[in-house]
């Protein structure tokens, strides 16, 4: 029967078997213990593949997991393969490096309290992100008014954390 299992997963593309998906895992997850390959062998190989991989990229790249666990890790695997099921889009983290820049201007306003309540009350929470529910322009992106001038939200949101703004500039 085994025999059987093995040689009708071979023939088609569904249900990874457990020593390919420990496989998968040892060659790109190797410091994350697996005790249970079950929750794999529910989809495809070719899905259990690219997700196994993209977590292993990601992981690489920069991505923190809340515990690097079977249990965390498993799941957000599983999230991947089950977007990719879907055509949904796939959070794929870039390299990334810290930029130090330093750099002066000239201001001529000091945001008021009112100002940065008045954009707070625009904002929305979207997953890791604010939404900025305000004005926008034809194009939709969004602007905010400020001393009598309208700006992008998110340069009003830089400056708001400085608590300066730039309100006329020369632009020589």
């Amino acid at each position: 029967m085994k025999a059987l299992i093995a040689a009708s997963r071979a023939a088609s593309n569904v249900g990874a078997s457990p020593a390919e998906v420990r496989s998968l895992r040892n060659k790109n997850l190797p410091d994350i213990p697996l005790s249970e390959s079950r929750w794999f062998e529910l989809y495809e190989r070719k899905l259990v593949r690219e997700g196994i991989r993209i977590a292993a990229e990601n992981r690489k790249n920069g991505k923190k997991f809340g515990a690097e666990d079977e249990k965390n890790v498993g799941r957000y695997v599983i999230g991947i393969i089950r977007n990719l099921q879907s055509g949904k889009r796939i959070e794929r983290i870039g390299l990334s490096f810290p930029v130090k820049a330093e750099f002066c201007f000239e201001s001529d306003y000091r945001f008021t309290p009112a100002d940065q309540a008045r954009f707070a009350k625009k904002l929305t929470p979207g997953g890791e992100c604010l939404l900025f529910g305000g004005a926008s322009t034809i194009e939709t992106y969004p602007k905010f008014s400020v001393a009598g001038r309208s700006v992008s939200a998110h340069f009003f949101a830089f400056f708001a954390e400085l608590g300066y703004f730039v309100v006329t500039t020369d632009r020589n």
